[in-house]
């Protein structure tokens, strides 16, 4: 489904990296569970409907780019933490 030019991490730091855990520690650390859902229904609202984006603050339009960070650096550690399952067939693609 999805094709990239690299299969290498591009957000994560050298320690993040070798602990992929690290990230989602971190990710618990900025926002809590209840944080992190309004966080990503703000997210969603944005960007579906046409003219929410007008309404937020420079706070929420703010939280909206560190939730988009956040999920990067979380897509690449659960793909690092993916590739580390021994005999998981799939784990090297």
């Amino acid at each position: 489904m999805c094709t990239t030019a690299s299969e290498t991490t591009q957000t994560l730091s050298p320690e993040e990296i070798a602990d992929p855990w690290l990230v989602i520690k971190d990710l618990f650390f900025f926002c809590d569970l209840p944080e992190w859902r309004q966080l990503l229904w703000t997210s969603f609202k944005a960007n579906i409907t046409g003219t929410y984006h007008k309404h937020l603050t420079c706070s929420e339009r703010s939280d909206v780019v560190s939730l988009h960070e956040y999920m990067q650096r979380l897509v690449e550690a659960v793909w690092l933490i993916h590739r580390q399952q021994p005999g998981d067939a799939n784990a090297n693609t």
